[in-house]
């Protein structure tokens, strides 16, 4: 799961890159859910949720990457 995770977050990445947000929310949201306690993973969550103009859900996800690492930039 750990190896899928990280894919997907590539993955994500890619689509994001290409400006394709709802297919990076879809792969982000997957790879959160195999990995929750990756911060990247909760933050390119909201990175996407972001770009697709939904910033109240995006900060849900923003801190959530920062209370699993307290070093996490914010």
């Amino acid at each position: 799961q750990l190896v899928r995770a990280a894919q997907l977050n590539e993955k994500g990445v890619n689509y994001l890159q290409q400006g394709k947000n709802e297919q990076a929310l879809s792969v982000f949201s997957e790879a959160y859910s195999l990995n929750p306690s990756i911060p990247d993973y909760s933050n390119n969550v909201g990175v996407a949720l972001l770009n697709l103009n939904r910033p109240q859900d995006a900060i849900k996800y923003f801190i959530i990457s920062g209370n699993t690492d307290k070093d996490y930039p914010r």
